[in-house]
């Protein structure tokens, strides 16, 4: 890789600028790879160990079955139904992405539903598919509460509107109770002179507005205290003459209500607004975007080959510009014009901040690869090394393990006949979804109760 550097001298120690541009350019492809060795990896992975996963579930299916009834007896005890039921529930997530759960393996499941969830289903055809009874069931039964969580909405909301009604009229008795009624307007009698009783309105308009003004500030500063506590306990009243008098005490004091002890009470909480990306100076942005373009203007290339070449390095330009993509302009810069017009020490010194800021960004990029999905995530973790040939040893030991399982669900499928045979391998599955297992039910073995 060319080195950026502030006009042709000699080669010297890298400055604070070349070492984070030479990081984030690295950063870049490092993570360039990554994505595109992933989707090849999901792609090889997938291609290996597909049949086998499909081979798998189909070995499942009759340990499916086999569950499905035995789950429909009476004498399982309430944690063996729960480690059963949670064994269903993972082999049928095995079969579906194989297309395995038709219509007949759908009725069994719905049979097994149906009894856990006491309903009862009827076998004439008329009646249509049990997986279709239940599924009408399902629905019926979702409407329904959709309908009743609708109706207590409603009936909460309507006794929030009487109650705010109530706290209105509660407020503006409080009001009046601290506030007294507004000032009288003064008389008129047709010997004052004008003058003065313009003063007398004048002095009335001023206290008028101020009684309202105060008003108006605790009316909003009660609906404030009286909708918080409504929120949280509205099972109590908030009207009670002696929550009145505690909320005026702790918040005002004996009537005091001066804007400074109200601003420091009530005061702004906004959260402060999230730290902007450095930005590098627009010019500066500019004279290297459209002297990079300059050299990369197609229309300038006689040669068609080059011409082409030239079009698609536009693009990734133009994009770069549109992302505000420091790095890649720069990259693109030193490409194709530092040569005639090299970075100065000034424009290093500007870029530095944009170059740390897009460094951070590259570093938080490769979790976003790695987590841009469940496959992608599992790919990483599971087969992804630095190179192909271990790669592949891991995709093989993962085939291994999974023919090995297709021998033990086999085994299992012969050795479950019965809830008998059943019960030891539930709690095996007990004990390896819970630790402590044993010991709980070695305890409830002791209670008397």
């Amino acid at each position: 890789m060319a080195e950026l550097t502030a006009g042709k001298k000699a080669k010297q120690k890298k400055s604070r600028f070349q070492k984070l541009w030479e990081k984030a350019d690295r950063l870049q492809r490092k993570n360039s790879k990554l994505r595109d060795q992933l989707e090849q990896l999901i792609q090889r992975a997938d291609d290996k160990i597909r049949p086998v996963e499909r081979a798998g579930a189909i070995a499942s299916v009759p340990l499916f079955e086999k569950l499905l009834q035995l789950g429909q007896r009476k004498s399982l005890a309430k944690w063996e139904r729960q480690i059963l039921d949670d064994w269903i529930r993972d082999l049928i997530t095995g079969l579906q992405p194989f297309g395995l759960v038709d219509d007949d393996l759908q009725d069994q499941l719905a049979r097994y539903d149906a009894f856990r969830l006491g309903v009862e289903l009827c076998d004439d055809d008329a009646s249509g598919r049990p997986y279709q009874q239940l599924s009408e069931y399902m629905e019926k039964l979702q409407a329904e509460s959709e309908q009743s969580a609708r109706d207590q909405k409603d009936e909460a909301e309507q006794v929030l509107r009487d109650l705010q009604g109530t706290i209105d009229e509660e407020i503006e008795g409080i009001l009046d109770e601290q506030l007294g009624p507004p000032p009288v307007p003064p008389e008129k009698h047709s010997l004052t002179m004008d003058l003065l009783q313009d003063e007398l309105d004048a002095e009335w308009d001023k206290k008028i507005k101020a009684y309202h003004a105060e008003r108006e500030l605790l009316r909003e500063q009660l609906k404030s205290l009286f909708s918080g506590v409504v929120e949280d306990e509205l099972g109590a009243s908030p009207l009670d003459s002696n929550f009145v008098e505690s909320l005026l005490e702790d918040h005002f004091g004996e009537n005091d209500f001066d804007e400074d002890n109200i601003d420091e009470e009530f005061g702004n909480f906004e959260h402060p607004a999230d730290p902007e990306a450095p930005q590098i100076d627009s010019a500066m942005f500019q004279r290297m975007f459209r002297t990079t373009a300059a050299k990369l203007h197609p229309d300038r290339e006689p040669d068609a080959d080059k011409r082409n070449a030239k079009q698609h390095l536009m693009v990734e330009l133009l994009n770069a510009r549109k992302k505000g993509d420091v790095l890649t302009i720069l990259r693109m810069y030193q490409q194709h014009a530092a040569t005639t017009e090299p970075l100065s020490k000034a424009d290093e010194s500007q870029l530095i901040n944009a170059l740390t800021h897009q460094i951070d960004q590259l570093e938080e990029e490769e979790d976003d690869i790695i987590n841009q999905s469940e496959l992608h995530w599992l790919a990483y973790n599971k087969f992804y090394h630095s190179s192909r040939k271990k790669q592949d040893k891991a995709i093989d030991e993962h085939i291994q393990m999974a023919r090995e399982e297709i021998l033990l669900t086999e085994d299992l499928v012969d050795s479950i006949t019965s809830l008998k045979t059943l019960k030891p391998h539930l709690q095996r599955r007990n004990v390896q979804s819970n630790p402590f297992a044993e010991m709980e039910e070695f305890l409830d073995s002791l209670r008397p109760w």
